[in-house]
């Protein structure tokens, strides 16, 4: 029996050994201030801007400001290719938008591994180096947002997709792109100060037992209030 209850301790210690913390504060990227201009992203067309990470970091949001409530949108970011963008690097969580900024999830890996008896999973952040990106985007419907009008310009690149189809591993070379006459209001969120947490998915038999004792007492106390 202290057996069982010295391992249920390491496993929870382990948790916390495991854990990675840093320090520093969230950075954004890109155009992360609302824009007093309007635009309409057209429905079923994957359309971004470049942006320059200044450091290593990881990356943990996209970001927009919209008009619109009630379209559904995910976020890309591709690494630059000749002032193009190039391969897939993260993509968003599937997201609603609502009035105002939105910061939206970066879809993160999870790894599974096993302590003991133990089975637990864990997010993988998404690094990145500094250097030249793209943030794309792609609605299911034409969707109201911010632009910078007479604020400065934007380099847009872009394909026809549709919004159900799987993002592209790899932007095709023969795309379209132009030159708008403002400011795209997208930008990523990048932090430093991640913390990194396995969750416990299949206990081991000294949790088990814990949580089966758990239950057992809160039925009792249901059994004696009625």
């Amino acid at each position: 029996m202290k057996t069982q209850w010295l391992n249920a301790f390491l496993s929870v210690l382990t948790i916390f050994t495991l854990s990675l913390t840093a320090t520093a504060a969230p950075v954004n990227f890109g155009n992360d201030q609302p824009l007093s201009g309007t635009t309409t992203y057209v429905a079923d067309y994957l359309l971004g801007i470049p942006v320059t990470i200044t450091q290593d970091t990881f990356i943990t949001h996209f970001g927009s400001t919209y008009n619109q409530a009630g379209s559904q949108v995910q976020f890309a970011l591709y690494a630059d290719n000749s002032n193009a963008p190039g391969d897939l690097i993260a993509t968003s969580v599937s997201h609603t938008t609502s009035l105002g900024i939105n910061e939206i999830a970066v879809d993160t890996p999870t790894q599974t591994f096993t302590l003991g008896t133990s089975t637990y999973e864990m997010d993988l952040p998404i690094s990145l180096s500094a250097g030249n990106y793209w943030i794309m985007a792609i609605y299911d419907q034409d969707t109201l947002a911010t632009i910078g009008v007479g604020q400065g310009s934007s380099n847009i690149h872009y394909i026809s997709q549709s919004f159900d189809s799987p993002l592209p591993a790899t932007f095709p070379p023969s795309h379209n792109s132009y030159d708008t006459g403002g400011l795209i209001n997208y930008f990523v969120v990048t932090d430093d100060d991640i913390c990194v947490k396995p969750r416990l998915v299949v206990p081991e038999p000294a949790s088990l037992s814990l949580i089966a004792l758990s239950s057992l007492l809160l039925l009792r106390r249901e059994r004696n209030r009625a």
